[in-house]
Protein backbone atom coordinates (compact mmCIF):
# COMPACT_ATOMS: atom_id res chain seq x y z
CA UNK A 1 0.00 0.00 0.00
CA UNK A 2 2.87 2.32 0.28
CA UNK A 3 4.13 4.47 2.74
CA UNK A 4 1.84 7.11 4.07
CA UNK A 5 3.46 10.98 4.07
CA UNK A 6 2.62 13.20 6.86
CA UNK A 7 2.94 16.72 6.36
CA UNK A 8 4.31 18.74 9.58
CA UNK A 9 2.24 21.72 10.77
CA UNK A 10 2.53 25.02 8.33
CA UNK A 11 4.44 27.19 10.62
CA UNK A 12 2.65 31.19 10.98
CA UNK A 13 5.46 32.35 9.04
CA UNK A 14 5.73 30.27 6.11
CA UNK A 15 2.00 31.19 6.20
CA UNK A 16 2.38 34.79 5.66
CA UNK A 17 5.21 34.53 3.12
CA UNK A 18 2.28 32.65 1.39
CA UNK A 19 -0.32 35.51 1.85
CA UNK A 20 2.40 38.35 1.11
CA UNK A 21 2.89 36.96 -2.32
CA UNK A 22 -0.76 36.25 -3.22
CA UNK A 23 -1.73 39.77 -2.04
CA UNK A 24 0.82 41.19 -4.42
CA UNK A 25 1.08 39.87 -7.46
CA UNK A 26 -1.41 40.47 -10.40
CA UNK A 27 -4.47 38.33 -10.90
CA UNK A 28 -6.51 37.77 -14.41
CA UNK A 29 -9.35 36.36 -15.91
CA UNK A 30 -9.09 34.24 -18.61
CA UNK A 31 -12.44 34.25 -20.53
CA UNK A 32 -12.71 32.35 -23.63
CA UNK A 33 -14.66 29.75 -25.88
CA UNK A 34 -12.16 26.12 -24.86
CA UNK A 35 -12.20 22.58 -24.96
CA UNK A 36 -10.50 19.54 -24.37
CA UNK A 37 -8.53 17.75 -26.40
CA UNK A 38 -7.58 14.02 -27.01
CA UNK A 39 -4.50 15.47 -28.97
CA UNK A 40 -3.03 18.31 -30.23
CA UNK A 41 -3.82 16.85 -33.64
CA UNK A 42 -7.23 16.13 -32.85
CA UNK A 43 -7.54 20.30 -31.84
CA UNK A 44 -5.91 20.93 -35.50
CA UNK A 45 -2.51 22.30 -33.79
CA UNK A 46 -0.40 19.17 -35.47
CA UNK A 47 3.15 21.36 -35.09
CA UNK A 48 2.58 21.43 -31.31
CA UNK A 49 4.69 18.76 -30.31
CA UNK A 50 3.26 15.91 -27.81
CA UNK A 51 5.90 13.87 -25.64
CA UNK A 52 3.50 11.69 -23.30
CA UNK A 53 0.39 9.92 -24.92
CA UNK A 54 -2.98 11.24 -23.58
CA UNK A 55 -4.14 14.53 -23.29
CA UNK A 56 -2.55 17.58 -23.64
CA UNK A 57 -0.77 18.46 -20.62
CA UNK A 58 1.26 21.50 -19.28
CA UNK A 59 3.58 21.97 -15.88
CA UNK A 60 2.25 24.79 -13.63
CA UNK A 61 5.25 26.18 -12.51
CA UNK A 62 5.79 28.09 -8.79
CA UNK A 63 3.99 31.45 -8.24
CA UNK A 64 1.59 30.54 -10.68
CA UNK A 65 -2.32 29.73 -9.60
CA UNK A 66 -4.47 28.62 -11.75
CA UNK A 67 -8.46 29.04 -10.34
CA UNK A 68 -10.57 26.59 -12.65
CA UNK A 69 -14.62 27.12 -12.25
CA UNK A 70 -14.65 24.38 -14.78
CA UNK A 71 -13.79 20.74 -13.62
CA UNK A 72 -14.24 18.28 -16.81
CA UNK A 73 -17.15 17.54 -19.29
CA UNK A 74 -18.51 21.18 -18.38
CA UNK A 75 -19.79 24.32 -20.10
CA UNK A 76 -18.71 27.49 -18.41
CA UNK A 77 -22.02 30.51 -18.13
CA UNK A 78 -19.88 32.97 -18.25
CA UNK A 79 -20.46 36.90 -19.15
CA UNK A 80 -19.49 40.48 -18.68
CA UNK A 81 -21.49 40.90 -15.61
CA UNK A 82 -19.93 37.64 -14.43
CA UNK A 83 -16.14 39.04 -14.85
CA UNK A 84 -17.19 42.09 -13.21
CA UNK A 85 -18.28 40.01 -10.32
CA UNK A 86 -14.76 38.33 -9.76
CA UNK A 87 -13.49 41.83 -10.42
CA UNK A 88 -15.11 42.81 -7.55
CA UNK A 89 -14.33 39.53 -5.60
CA UNK A 90 -10.88 39.07 -6.62
CA UNK A 91 -9.24 39.93 -3.04
CA UNK A 92 -11.49 36.61 -1.91
CA UNK A 93 -10.08 34.31 -4.64
CA UNK A 94 -6.48 35.96 -3.14
CA UNK A 95 -7.73 34.83 0.21
CA UNK A 96 -8.94 31.12 -0.86
CA UNK A 97 -5.13 30.53 -1.88
CA UNK A 98 -4.22 30.94 1.84
CA UNK A 99 -7.31 28.48 2.57
CA UNK A 100 -6.47 24.36 3.37
CA UNK A 101 -9.99 23.85 2.72
CA UNK A 102 -11.95 25.34 -0.49
CA UNK A 103 -15.31 24.94 1.77
CA UNK A 104 -14.31 26.84 4.80
CA UNK A 105 -14.88 29.95 3.69
CA UNK A 106 -17.42 32.18 5.28
CA UNK A 107 -20.76 32.72 3.60
CA UNK A 108 -21.38 36.14 2.86
CA UNK A 109 -24.69 37.93 3.53
CA UNK A 110 -26.97 37.93 0.95
CA UNK A 111 -26.30 34.18 0.17
CA UNK A 112 -27.37 32.85 -3.11
CA UNK A 113 -27.65 29.56 -4.00
CA UNK A 114 -24.76 28.68 -5.66
CA UNK A 115 -21.25 29.32 -4.82
CA UNK A 116 -18.63 31.49 -6.90
CA UNK A 117 -15.57 32.11 -4.96
CA UNK A 118 -15.22 28.75 -3.41
CA UNK A 119 -16.08 27.22 -6.66
CA UNK A 120 -13.45 26.75 -8.47
CA UNK A 121 -10.33 24.06 -8.39
CA UNK A 122 -7.00 25.47 -7.43
CA UNK A 123 -3.56 24.45 -8.67
CA UNK A 124 -0.10 25.26 -8.97
CA UNK A 125 3.51 23.11 -8.89
CA UNK A 126 1.70 20.46 -10.95
CA UNK A 127 0.84 18.89 -14.46
CA UNK A 128 -2.91 19.66 -15.60
CA UNK A 129 -4.52 19.48 -18.75
CA UNK A 130 -3.44 22.27 -21.50
CA UNK A 131 -7.30 23.44 -22.46
CA UNK A 132 -7.58 24.63 -26.11
CA UNK A 133 -8.98 28.06 -26.09
CA UNK A 134 -10.00 31.03 -28.98
CA UNK A 135 -10.80 34.72 -28.23
CA UNK A 136 -12.89 34.47 -30.92
CA UNK A 137 -16.43 35.17 -30.90
CA UNK A 138 -18.84 34.14 -33.44
CA UNK A 139 -22.23 35.23 -31.54
CA UNK A 140 -23.66 38.66 -32.47
CA UNK A 141 -22.78 41.76 -30.04
CA UNK A 142 -19.95 42.79 -28.26
CA UNK A 143 -16.58 39.96 -27.64
CA UNK A 144 -16.41 39.33 -23.89
CA UNK A 145 -13.60 36.86 -24.55
CA UNK A 146 -10.44 37.97 -23.23
CA UNK A 147 -7.14 37.95 -20.53
CA UNK A 148 -8.29 40.86 -17.92
CA UNK A 149 -6.53 42.07 -15.54
CA UNK A 150 -8.08 42.51 -12.45
CA UNK A 151 -6.83 45.21 -10.64
CA UNK A 152 -7.13 47.83 -13.73
CA UNK A 153 -9.79 46.73 -15.41
CA UNK A 154 -13.53 47.46 -15.39
CA UNK A 155 -14.68 46.76 -18.72
CA UNK A 156 -14.72 43.39 -19.64
CA UNK A 157 -14.61 43.06 -23.72
CA UNK A 158 -12.17 41.91 -26.07
CA UNK A 159 -10.85 45.66 -26.89
CA UNK A 160 -9.61 45.82 -23.19
CA UNK A 161 -7.91 42.58 -23.28
CA UNK A 162 -4.28 41.65 -22.64
CA UNK A 163 -5.13 39.10 -25.81
CA UNK A 164 -6.70 40.37 -28.89
CA UNK A 165 -9.03 38.13 -30.59
CA UNK A 166 -7.96 39.44 -34.14
CA UNK A 167 -4.39 38.27 -33.62
CA UNK A 168 -3.13 35.23 -34.45
CA UNK A 169 -2.07 32.69 -32.39
CA UNK A 170 1.02 30.72 -32.28
CA UNK A 171 0.15 27.64 -34.50
CA UNK A 172 -0.40 28.66 -38.22
CA UNK A 173 -2.36 25.85 -39.17
CA UNK A 174 -5.32 27.42 -36.63
CA UNK A 175 -4.15 30.53 -35.86
CA UNK A 176 -7.44 31.35 -33.48
CA UNK A 177 -5.74 28.25 -30.94
CA UNK A 178 -4.25 29.08 -27.71
CA UNK A 179 -3.39 26.80 -25.12
CA UNK A 180 -3.46 27.33 -21.37
CA UNK A 181 0.57 27.78 -21.47
CA UNK A 182 0.43 29.69 -24.08
CA UNK A 183 -2.00 31.91 -22.69
CA UNK A 184 0.06 32.25 -19.62
CA UNK A 185 3.32 32.78 -20.87
CA UNK A 186 2.13 35.62 -23.18
CA UNK A 187 0.27 37.56 -20.15
CA UNK A 188 3.82 37.22 -18.69
CA UNK A 189 5.62 38.15 -21.06
CA UNK A 190 3.40 41.44 -22.39
CA UNK A 191 3.12 42.73 -18.86
CA UNK A 192 6.67 42.18 -17.70
CA UNK A 193 5.67 39.71 -14.57
CA UNK A 194 6.64 36.13 -13.83
CA UNK A 195 3.86 35.46 -11.02
CA UNK A 196 0.53 35.56 -11.25
CA UNK A 197 -2.88 34.29 -10.22
CA UNK A 198 -5.19 33.17 -13.28
CA UNK A 199 -9.27 32.66 -12.81
CA UNK A 200 -9.65 30.26 -15.80
CA UNK A 201 -13.62 30.63 -16.57
CA UNK A 202 -13.81 29.10 -19.94
CA UNK A 203 -15.30 25.10 -20.71
CA UNK A 204 -13.95 21.90 -20.07
CA UNK A 205 -16.44 20.29 -22.38
CA UNK A 206 -14.77 17.92 -24.98
CA UNK A 207 -13.61 19.65 -28.39
CA UNK A 208 -15.41 16.41 -29.97
CA UNK A 209 -18.51 15.30 -28.50
CA UNK A 210 -19.75 12.12 -28.52
CA UNK A 211 -22.28 10.73 -31.12
CA UNK A 212 -23.04 7.76 -29.86
CA UNK A 213 -23.06 4.73 -26.99
CA UNK A 214 -19.23 3.13 -27.60
CA UNK A 215 -17.62 6.84 -27.49
CA UNK A 216 -18.76 7.31 -23.98
CA UNK A 217 -15.58 4.76 -22.92
CA UNK A 218 -13.52 5.28 -26.18
CA UNK A 219 -11.14 8.57 -26.47
CA UNK A 220 -13.60 11.40 -26.37
CA UNK A 221 -14.97 9.81 -22.83
CA UNK A 222 -11.15 8.88 -21.58
CA UNK A 223 -10.43 12.45 -22.09
CA UNK A 224 -13.16 14.11 -20.36
CA UNK A 225 -12.37 12.00 -17.65
CA UNK A 226 -8.33 12.24 -17.68
CA UNK A 227 -8.71 15.92 -17.37
CA UNK A 228 -11.19 15.33 -14.54
CA UNK A 229 -8.81 13.08 -12.49
CA UNK A 230 -6.04 16.28 -13.18
CA UNK A 231 -8.42 18.86 -12.07
CA UNK A 232 -9.82 17.26 -9.08
CA UNK A 233 -6.27 15.91 -8.02
CA UNK A 234 -4.31 19.35 -8.47
CA UNK A 235 -7.46 20.80 -6.04
CA UNK A 236 -6.93 17.71 -3.69
CA UNK A 237 -2.64 18.47 -3.42
CA UNK A 238 -2.62 22.19 -3.73
CA UNK A 239 -2.97 22.19 0.10
CA UNK A 240 0.27 20.28 0.21
CA UNK A 241 1.99 22.44 -2.25
CA UNK A 242 2.02 25.42 -0.98
CA UNK A 243 1.85 26.42 2.68
CA UNK A 244 -1.52 26.89 3.48
CA UNK A 245 -3.33 26.80 7.25
CA UNK A 246 -6.87 25.95 8.46
CA UNK A 247 -9.81 27.81 9.13
CA UNK A 248 -9.47 27.89 12.79
CA UNK A 249 -5.55 28.73 12.39
CA UNK A 250 -6.57 31.89 10.28
CA UNK A 251 -8.69 32.57 12.66
CA UNK A 252 -6.40 32.88 15.49
CA UNK A 253 -4.17 34.91 13.60
CA UNK A 254 -6.22 36.95 10.54
CA UNK A 255 -9.77 36.89 10.26
CA UNK A 256 -9.37 39.10 7.75
CA UNK A 257 -7.89 36.45 5.86
CA UNK A 258 -10.84 34.19 6.03
CA UNK A 259 -12.41 34.14 2.10
CA UNK A 260 -16.03 35.07 1.55
CA UNK A 261 -18.70 33.88 -0.33
CA UNK A 262 -21.49 35.32 -1.39
CA UNK A 263 -22.68 33.48 -4.81
CA UNK A 264 -24.70 33.75 -7.47
CA UNK A 265 -27.93 32.98 -8.39
CA UNK A 266 -27.66 30.99 -11.44
CA UNK A 267 -24.97 27.79 -11.80
CA UNK A 268 -21.97 29.02 -13.66
CA UNK A 269 -21.46 25.36 -14.78
CA UNK A 270 -23.59 23.30 -16.61
CA UNK A 271 -22.31 19.17 -18.12
CA UNK A 272 -22.33 18.84 -21.63
CA UNK A 273 -23.91 16.76 -23.04
CA UNK A 274 -21.04 13.65 -23.65
CA UNK A 275 -20.90 13.99 -19.42
CA UNK A 276 -24.37 13.70 -19.30
CA UNK A 277 -24.98 10.49 -21.33
CA UNK A 278 -22.30 8.74 -19.78
CA UNK A 279 -23.81 9.22 -16.15
CA UNK A 280 -26.84 8.15 -17.71
CA UNK A 281 -25.23 4.78 -19.28
CA UNK A 282 -23.02 4.68 -15.86
CA UNK A 283 -26.04 4.30 -13.54
CA UNK A 284 -28.85 3.01 -15.93
CA UNK A 285 -30.79 5.98 -15.43
CA UNK A 286 -32.76 8.60 -17.94
CA UNK A 287 -31.07 12.12 -18.81
CA UNK A 288 -34.42 13.71 -18.58
CA UNK A 289 -34.60 12.92 -14.95
CA UNK A 290 -31.12 13.38 -13.77
CA UNK A 291 -30.92 16.44 -15.39
CA UNK A 292 -34.64 17.72 -15.14
CA UNK A 293 -33.22 21.17 -14.47
CA UNK A 294 -30.94 21.21 -17.46
CA UNK A 295 -33.81 19.84 -19.72
CA UNK A 296 -35.96 22.79 -18.90
CA UNK A 297 -33.21 25.42 -19.79
CA UNK A 298 -31.38 24.10 -22.28
CA UNK A 299 -33.74 21.00 -24.21
CA UNK A 300 -31.06 20.84 -27.27
CA UNK A 301 -28.31 19.54 -25.76
CA UNK A 302 -30.43 17.40 -23.42
CA UNK A 303 -31.74 15.71 -26.62
CA UNK A 304 -27.91 15.62 -27.54
CA UNK A 305 -27.29 13.32 -24.85
CA UNK A 306 -30.52 11.48 -25.42
CA UNK A 307 -29.39 10.85 -29.06
CA UNK A 308 -25.84 9.50 -27.88
CA UNK A 309 -27.60 6.29 -25.87
CA UNK A 310 -29.48 5.07 -28.72
CA UNK A 311 -27.63 1.44 -29.48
Amino acid sequence: MGTAVIHPPVSPVRWATLVSEVLSIPIYLIVCHAALCISYTSCRTPTRTQRRRGIPEFRLHNGTYLMNFTAGGEYCLFNARTSSLAAAYSDEFRKLLVLSDRNDVNRGTSVHPHSFVSSVMRATRIIYPNIGCTFKETASGKNENGVFNLDTTSVFTNEHSIIKADEPGPYAEDPDTWYLDDIIRTTYERTGTTKGIFLFAGCTSGFKQATKRSNLTGNIGIAISEAEKKIYTAEVRYRASVPTLDRSSIERINPDMIAKDYGTSLSLVQPDPTSMAALAAATQGSVKRLFSDIAHKDPENVKKAMSMLKP
